[in-house]
């Protein structure tokens, strides 16, 4: 059994909001505050009863609502008109063998369509507090959500009442968000590794507990020291003052036991290895019951490149038969777990990587420094081939900007190497817009072949999100071996000219062939340069037409 879909209305980020889940993994990406902790929150909150890490009925506050559903409602209570107090409802629709998800099929959720799952609502307790809510809807003023009226429950898609306890399915977060996380990783990481354990050994181990509690108060030193503390408190109940254990529960062992990681207390140990060990024991967690989702909240947190890479290969051979839901920053984890696997969330939108080839996915895989993510959450993206054109293209846009960098207008100057079609692909399955310009290095034939599924830039219609930008002319080739006419540096010198490129480079030159030959042995330093000059400087017609389709003005250069 597995998360099949989750719905969320009115919780927190999300007004209204339904994600899609596959079997394995999931890798959720989004900008900040695009809803991937509470994402993990809803699941754990459905699911589990949690909030935070700690029982969602003592968890009510205004802050768990929608803020923009909040400021509505007391917006019409403060002009006397009726409504319905919010209200947050987050449904989980199983899927899997139908002996296993046929406890929780119905149509009680909504769509109204028989499903499997289970449904959360946090609302007004109108049974026990009618009359309360009422004199609170009649008063002049209203400070907010009456929360003390509020209550959780939980049903199954069939109608039936259900606690979090009796849900046979269960989740374990695992992360940087996740308040249980480190303060209270003792208590946590023992109730997941109890879970590890059969049920026998679980008995075995309280038992053991147990006596060592038994034998606590049966300690001859203890004895004596009792004796002390029972003579000296002279209580005026003439009974004896002690110290010794509480009886306890079946589960008290889970409080008094802490787990170790080689004698090291685990409270002890690096917040990378605990997030490491954590995400172990969960994995065994869920192999062993066969039935439940590991959340993991930003795994490049506390690791270092070469631990990183070696904890997600350990994922990955461990997570068949597990459903994760991983939700990252970085492009490193997301190529690594493949992109395919990918939900791109922004609020109550998402969008999925599904459709991305499995052979651009797997290259990514395979080298997964490129920084695809950044494409991904950028409004438009600019793919250059290396750092010198990157460079020059900042300080163009910034000309033709008023000074303002790309990135201030949410526009990404990204170096993918030769990779511009694997980018072009990701930013079309996603419909992001993007825009590769590149050298046509002498060949216009080859890069129209090359790129014949997206449109030269002055060619594209307003709705094409993915375009290509080129020198579309070729420059007179000069007399020296080795040297490519037809590059960046040979249209900048073209644009900027002799005379104002030695001056910014410091440098003079006896001829074109050997002003293009430095400019070419020293890419980055000359980009530099130029970037840096305070000249007012004319730039090849190829970037600036690709600026001026990122910033809608093509039709004006």
């Amino acid at each position: 059994m597995h998360i099949k879909e989750l719905r969320v209305f009115g919780f927190k980020r999300f007004r209204e909001a339904s994600i899609s889940f596959s079997e394995g993994i999931n890798i959720v990406v989004g900008d900040n505050d695009s809803g991937k902790s509470t994402l993990l929150e809803a699941v754990t909150a459905v699911i589990d009863g949690q909030y935070r890490g700690a029982p969602l009925m003592r968890s009510i506050s205004e802050d768990l609502f929608n803020k923009d559903i909040v400021d509505e409602y007391l917006c019409l209570l403060k002009n006397g008109k009726p409504c319905n107090p919010p209200s947050i409802v987050i449904e989980v629709v199983f899927s899997g063998e139908e002996d296993t998800v046929a406890l929780y099929k119905g149509d009680f959720n909504s769509r109204g369509v028989a499903e499997s799952g289970i449904k959360l609502d946090i609302a007004i307790d109108a049974e026990s507090f009618s009359d309360e809510y009422q004199d609170f809807v009649a008063a002049k003023s209203h400070h907010g959500l009456p929360i003390e009226y509020y209550a959780c429950s939980w049903t199954t898609f069939a109608r039936k009442s259900i606690r979090p306890a009796g849900i046979k399915f269960k989740s374990a977060l695992v992360g940087a968000g996740n308040s249980l996380a480190w303060p209270g990783s003792k208590a946590m990481v023992t109730r997941i590794a109890r879970d590890v354990l059969e049920r026998s050994d679980q008995i075995a181990i309280s038992q053991v507990h147990r006596r060592m509690r038994t034998g606590f108060s049966a300690d001859q030193t203890v004895k004596s020291i009792n004796e002390k503390i029972s003579e000296r408190a002279k209580s005026l109940t003439n009974k004896a003052v002690t110290f010794g254990f509480e009886a306890g529960t079946v589960n008290s062992w889970e409080n008094g036991v802490i787990t170790k990681l080689e004698d090291i207390p685990f409270s002890n140990v690096g917040d990378g290895t605990k997030s490491i060990v954590s995400t172990e024991l969960a994995l065994a967690k869920s192999e062993k019951r066969g039935g439940n989702v590991v959340l993991l909240e930003e795994p490049e947190n506390h690791l270092s490149h070469t631990r990183l890479n070696m904890f997600l290969e350990g994922v990955k051979s461990r997570c068949e038969g597990v459903q994760l839901i991983i939700t990252t920053h970085s492009s490193f984890v997301a190529n690594k777990l493949e992109l395919r696997n990918l939900i791109l969330l922004n609020g109550g939108n998402s969008a999925s990587m599904r459709d991305l080839s499995e052979d651009t996915s797997r290259f990514f895989m395979k080298a997964p420094g490129y920084k695809t993510l950044r494409v991904l959450l950028c409004d438009t993206a600019i793919l250059v081939e290396g750092d010198a054109d990157e460079l020059v293209v900042q300080r163009a846009y910034m000309d033709a900007s008023d000074g303002k960098l790309p990135i201030q207008d949410g526009v990404d100057v990204i170096s993918v190497g030769t990779s511009f079609l694997r980018f072009l692909e990701v930013a079309e399955v996603i419909n992001k817009r993007v825009i590769a310009m590149t050298d046509n290095d002498g060949n216009i034939g080859a890069l129209e072949k090359k790129y014949q599924g997206y449109k030269y830039v002055t060619l594209a219609q307003e709705d094409e999100l993915q375009v290509v930008s080129y020198a579309n002319r070729l420059l007179e080739k000069g007399s020296m071996e080795g040297i490519n006419y037809n590059t960046l540096e040979a249209e900048m010198y073209e644009s900027i000219g002799a005379e104002m490129l030695s001056k910014i480079l410091g440098k003079e030159f006896k001829d074109r062939d050997s002003a293009l030959k430095y400019m070419e042995e020293n890419k980055t330093e000359v980009a530099l340069k130029i970037f840096d000059s305070v000249e007012t400087l004319s730039y090849p017609e190829y970037i600036m037409q690709t600026i001026a389709w990122v910033r809608g003005e093509l039709d004006e250069i």
